[in-house]
């Protein structure tokens, strides 16, 4: 048996056998490990969890296993019952990510929590202001570990589409700049923030603020003890970034169970699995357990596939969160605006109703399970089908039927 490590990116995968070789293909039928040829492959995984392991040369076919002569080679045939397409499991767990100075911003993720300080002066980017300006926390790092900081100094990262980020509070303000001064006040106009790398210095960036066209980044201001935004270059204007991963906030990517493959390079749920208990789960997955359960609940991050994707099983994610604020944001993310179902537990009447206005679902259910949107033990009817894309909404068997109207011109007319 071999293991391979999958490499590269989506669309331009490698894959590299214990041995440190990578695999290649130079034509159909010539799978090598001696360079000759191309080397990376396309993956696509359908709802069985088979795989199509392509060449990008597409003259060099995809892997399939021949079963009349054991083995795995590159064909252009198409499969049949003596030539198999393959399966993918992944092996390894990766590890928990861990607190740290950020040294490659590709490596932060929306969400993230981070402290922003200036190592010249040791002064964090506090959320606490002195009128409009932020405040600094004495801090030392010191073997890879930042010291001193307090919950106040730590800002919620928020990655936008064209690449810029945001610095958001606990209680979901951002930092940002006005029309005009220097000060870096919460919510005002420009909200929006560039982070580039600073030439020659390692994990050191400049924070510009992107609707100020003359280019005002973050500073420390140390006649002032404070921060601001000018133009400049220099110590006071070159700032770190510090993840924090708090205890419990972070989970390991998923193991190889039998609900999480890879498609397109994306997790998708191993259908199989759709419709079996979760004792049956559990077992498979090699989690022991006691009892006869009939619910898994994990703790995950917010990124992990049991949240992202539908399971259409028993198993529960369940994320962490601050507060309510931050709750609602992240359950408006992960429904990916299907606007189909949505739920919450609460004693607080008035976030039930900005609960319901920002899901804006076509069931939503409050302080009961999800099935009381259908009529058992609450409001509604069983129905076949939420037509949410086409704004129908919950069908019944009369709107699920097809109306017809049969017309005939001429002929008929009583008037």
């Amino acid at each position: 048996m071999e293991i391979f490590t999958l490499g590269g990116e989506a669309g331009k995968w490698t894959l590299t056998a214990s041995d440190g070789k990578q695999i290649y293909t130079a034509d159909a039928k010539a799978l090598n490990n001696t360079g000759k040829g191309t080397g990376t492959w396309t993956i696509a995984i359908d709802d069985s969890g088979l795989a199509t392991v392509a060449s990008t040369d597409s003259a060099c076919g995809r892997i399939l296993y021949n079963v009349k002569s054991p083995r795995f080679l590159n064909y252009t045939s198409a499969t049949n019952v003596s030539m198999l397409l393959p399966s993918i499991y992944r092996l390894e767990v990766s590890p928990a990510r861990q607190s740290g100075i950020v040294t490659d911003l590709t490596t932060l993720r929306d969400g993230d929590k981070v402290v922003v300080f200036n190592p010249a002066n040791g002064k964090t980017l506090s959320t606490e202001y002195t009128g409009h300006y932020n405040k600094g926390t004495d801090v030392t790092l010191a073997d890879g570990k930042l010291e001193g900081f307090t919950d106040a100094d730590k800002w919620t990262l928020g990655i936008n589409d064209d690449g810029t980020y945001t610095f958001a509070t606990a209680d979901g303000k951002k930092l940002a700049m006005g029309t005009d001064f220097t000060s870096t006040p919460l919510d005002e106009v420009n909200r929006n923030w560039k982070i580039t790398a600073v030439d020659g210095k390692d994990a050191t960036f400049y924070i510009d603020n992107t609707g100020r066209t003359d280019k005002y980044r973050l500073q420390w201001f140390t006649s002032k003890g404070n921060w601001s935004a000018y133009t400049g270059t220099g110590d006071a204007f070159e700032q770190q970034i510090y993840l924090v991963v708090e205890s419990g906030s972070e989970t390991p990517d998923p193991e190889p169970g039998p609900t999480a493959l890879i498609k397109d390079g994306k997790y998708v749920i191993n259908r199989k699995f759709v419709g079996h208990d979760a004792t049956y789960i559990l077992r498979e997955s090699g989690v022991q357990f006691s009892g006869d359960p009939v619910l898994v609940i994990a703790d995950v991050d917010r990124y992990h596939p049991f949240v992202e994707v539908e399971m259409l099983m028993p198993v529960l994610g369940m994320v962490r969160v601050n507060n309510f604020d931050e709750a609602l944001d992240e359950a408006f993310r992960a429904e990916h605006g299907c606007q189909h179902s949505a739920m919450i537990h609460s004693s607080n009447v008035h976030n039930m109703s900005r609960a319901a206005r920002r899901m804006n679902t076509t069931i939503f259910v409050k302080n009961a399970p999800s099935y009381s949107g259908l009529g058992f033990g609450g409001e509604g009817y069983t129905t076949l089908t939420i037509a949410t894309p086409t704004g129908e909404g919950l069908t019944s068997a009369k709107s699920f039927t097809r109306a017809r109207r049969c017309v005939l011109k001429g002929d008929f007319r009583i008037i």
